[in-house]
């Protein structure tokens, strides 16, 4: 296998276009063209690029005797990359998330308090036995039961603002490693 036709696999094993390699490699479509057909071979530099961008050495490359197998990369290894690539706003994504269910569960709480007071307003008219006995029974039960729900929420809102709060922080490493390096 030549190395025009390996680039080739690999390029369409990995489902990018002509456009997209070339842009990751900053050179033309054209220039893809021409390797790939064969009528032009990669310099030094973009053979190091093509061999980092399909995860192969150089040397899979050259060796006409060798095969290049494509490593086919499963959802969850993209998924992994895709997130690596994009801490920040996935950061901010997920805190926003989190902040929204935080901020549900604060609301439903309230409402849950007013809604008891209101009930505990009520009672009074019907005298205190009355009053026990209600409360006691099914609303007291339904009380417990709803006042569960906004608990649930301030608990997985508090969650993914860490969370957020965490990919944030790891973007802004990044950033500044990219800076010192």
């Amino acid at each position: 296998m030549t190395i025009s036709e390996k680039i080739s696999t690999l390029r369409k094993s990995k489902g990018i276009t002509q456009d997209d390699l070339a842009s990751r490699l900053s050179v033309s479509r054209q220039t893809i063209s021409k390797w790939e057909n064969g009528s032009a071979l990669p310099d030094a530099y973009n053979l190091k690029e093509i061999a980092r961008v399909f995860e192969v050495s150089v040397d899979e490359l050259l060796d006409d005797e060798r095969e290049v197998t494509p490593k086919n990369e499963d959802g969850f290894d993209r998924l992994i990359k895709l997130l690596k690539k994009h801490w920040l706003k996935v950061g901010y994504l997920i805190a926003v998330i989190g902040l929204i269910e935080f901020t549900q569960g604060v609301t439903a709480k309230a409402m849950i308090d007013d809604m008891a007071s209101i009930f505990g307003m009520m009672f009074p008219m019907l005298g205190d036995d009355t009053m026990s006995s209600i409360y006691e029974g099914t609303i007291g039960q339904l009380y417990t039961m709803i006042n569960r729900g906004p608990d649930q929420f301030l608990i997985v809102g508090a969650i993914l603002i860490v969370i957020g709060i965490i990919f944030i922080v790891l973007d802004f490493r990044k950033m500044r490693k990219r800076k010192e390096g």
